[in-house]
C-alpha cells in the first residue's frame, strides 16, 4: 500500500489494561432474597451490600462474542464492519435494590471478597497507538469495559470497577482501530451488574489503573426498549409499513426510536438527540469520517447531516531544491521514484505542494511554481496521469528556515458512498 512503499513509521505499543485478577472460585450459587454469609463482625450495611440475587436468564462473560482483530488492514473498520457484534443484555427484573458505583469504590475495601448487586452505566476505556498512517487506518485501539457511576461524562474517566473474567481475559474488552470501536457488551448503557468484588491487585497498580474489579459477574438492561411488533427487522435495516429505512438511519414509533443493524433492532425514547449507526447510538454533536466516500456525518438534533470530508494525507517524499535554483538534484529525484508504483497500488491523485521561501525574495513565488513544475514533468515521464497531478503554492506565515522544498499530499479516490457493509 501506498504509506507502507514510500516510508516507514515508528510503532508505538498500545498501552493494554490488564481486567484479569483475584483468587479463582466457582459462581455463587444464586437463590432471591437469601443473604450470603458475612463475618460476624461486619455492619448492617455490609449484609445489605452481600445480599444474593438470583441472576438466572442474565448475560455473563460466557456470552462475550469476543473475536480477534486483524492488524494493520488497509481498509477501516467504519469501512468493513467489526469481527462481532455485541453481546444482548437481558432486561432487569424488578424489585431489586442495588449500591452505586460510587458507594461500593468508597468501601471497596471494607467489601473485598463480597457479592454485591452494582448499578452504573457500562463505558468504554481504549487507548490507541499513535503511527501517523494517514488515509489507513494503521492504529490499534483497546481497552476494557467498567462500570462507572451514572452521572460520569462518556468523554470522562471517573473511578470505575473492571468487570473481569479469569477464565475469559477478553470477555469484557474493545478493540478497533482509527475509524471505529467494537467492544463485547454495548457501552452507554445503563446496567444492574452482580459479581464478587475484588481488591487493586499489585500489578495493576504500575499502569496507574488503581480499579477494584467485579469478577464472575451477571449483567442486565435497565430501561430497555423492546421493538414495538410493528416494526420489521432485516439485514439492511428497519422496515416499518412497507419503507425501508437505511441501517444509519432511525425510525420514530410512537414513544420510541429505533434503529437496525445485520438484523438486530435497538430502541430508546423518542426524545432523545443522539443518532444511530453502527448499531449504536452516538451522542448529538457526534461526527464519524466515511473514508470510503470521504464524507463527514455529523449527528445534529437526533439526524445525520453528510457533507464532504477531507481523506487526503501527507506523503514523507519531501523533494529539496538548493536556495533560488529550479534544478532538480538526482539525489532528490530518488525521493520521487516509488510514486507512480504506489498510485497504481492505491489510486488517487497527487497535490504538489511547493513551499514559497520569503528569502528568495521577489521571484520566491515564480521559483517555487517553478520548482513544483519539475517535479510534475518528472512524474508525467515516468507514466503518472496529467489528470492525477496538481501543483498547489503554499505560503507560510513564518520563515522556519528550512531550504525550499516540494511535498506531497495523497488524495484518495472516492470509492462506493454506500453505508457501511457487514464484514
Amino acid at each position: 500500500m501506498l504509506a507502507r512503499t514510500l516510508f516507514r513509521w515508528p510503532a508505538v505499543v498500545l498501552i493494554a489494561y490488564s481486567t484479569a485478577c483475584g483468587t479463582p472460585r466457582a459462581p455463587d450459587h444464586l437463590t432471591p432474597s437469601t443473604p450470603s454469609v458475612v463475618p460476624t463482625d461486619a455492619g448492617p450495611d455490609a449484609l445489605d451490600a452481600a445480599r444474593v440475587v438470583d441472576t438466572r436468564g442474565w448475560a455473563s462473560a460466557a456470552d462475550s462474542p469476543y473475536k480477534p482483530f486483524q492488524n494493520l488492514r488497509p481498509e477501516c473498520l467504519i469501512d468493513h464492519g467489526c469481527p462481532f457484534e455485541p453481546a444482548v443484555l437481558p432486561p432487569c427484573p424488578s424489585g431489586l435494590d442495588p449500591l452505586d458505583v460510587t458507594e461500593v469504590l468508597a468501601r471497596a475495601d471494607e467489601l473485598s471478597g463480597q457479592s454485591a448487586l452494582v448499578r452504573g452505566m457500562l463505558r468504554a476505556r481504549t487507548r490507541m497507538t499513535l503511527v501517523d498512517c494517514g488515509f489507513q487506518c494503521c492504529n490499534s485501539a483497546g481497552g476494557p469495559i467498567v462500570l462507572s457511576p451514572l452521572e460520569s461524562s462518556e468523554r470522562g474517566m471517573p473511578p470505575s470497577l473492571l468487570l473481569a473474567d479469569e477464565a475469559n481475559p477478553h470477555a469484557f474488552r474493545c478493540g478497533g482501530d482509527d475509524s471505529w470501536t467494537c467492544c463485547t457488551f454495548s457501552p452507554n448503557v445503563e446496567v444492574l451488574v452482580y459479581g464478587r468484588i475484588e481488591p487493586i491487585p499489585p500489578e495493576r497498580l504500575k499502569h496507574h489503573l488503581v480499579y477494584p474489579s467485579l469478577t464472575d459477574v451477571r449483567l442486565c438492561a435497565l430501561h430497555p426498549f423492546p421493538p414495538p411488533a410493528e416494526l420489521e427487522v432485516n439485514e439492511t435495516g428497519c422496515k416499518l409499513q412497507g419503507r425501508q429505512y437505511a441501517p444509519e438511519e432511525h425510525v420514530t414509533i410512537g414513544e420510541q426510536m429505533c434503529g437496525c443493524h445485520r438484523g438486530r433492532a435497538s430502541c430508546q425514547p423518542n426524545d432523545s438527540s443522539s443518532c444511530f449507526y453502527a448499531g449504536e447510538w452516538l451522542p448529538d454533536k457526534s461526527s464519524l469520517l466515511l473514508r470510503r466516500s470521504c464524507e463527514v456525518l455529523q449527528c445534529k438534533s437526533g439526524n445525520w447531516a453528510r457533507s464532504p470530508g477531507d481523506c487526503s494525507f501527507p506523503m514523507l517524499a519531501l523533494v529539496g531544491f538548493a536556495l533560488r535554483s529550479t534544478a532538480l538534484d538526482p539525489k532528490e529525484i530518488a525521493k520521487l521514484e516509488p510514486l507512480p508504483q504506489a498510485l497504481k497500488e492505491l489510486p488517487g491523485s497527487i497535490r504538489i505542494i511547493a513551499r514559497v521561501k520569503a528569502n528568495e525574495g521577489r521571484n520566491a513565488e515564480q521559483l517555487a511554481q517553478e520548482r513544483a513544475q519539475q517535479v510534475k514533468r518528472w512524474l508525467v515521464r515516468h507514466g503518472v496521469s496529467p489528470e492525477a497531478l496538481r501543483v498547489e503554492i503554499e505560503r507560510p506565515e513564518s520563515d522556519d528556515g528550512s531550504p525550499p522544498l516540494v511535498r506531497f499530499r495523497f488524495v484518495p479516490q472516492s470509492r462506493s458512498s454506500a453505508p457501511r457493509p457487514g464484514p
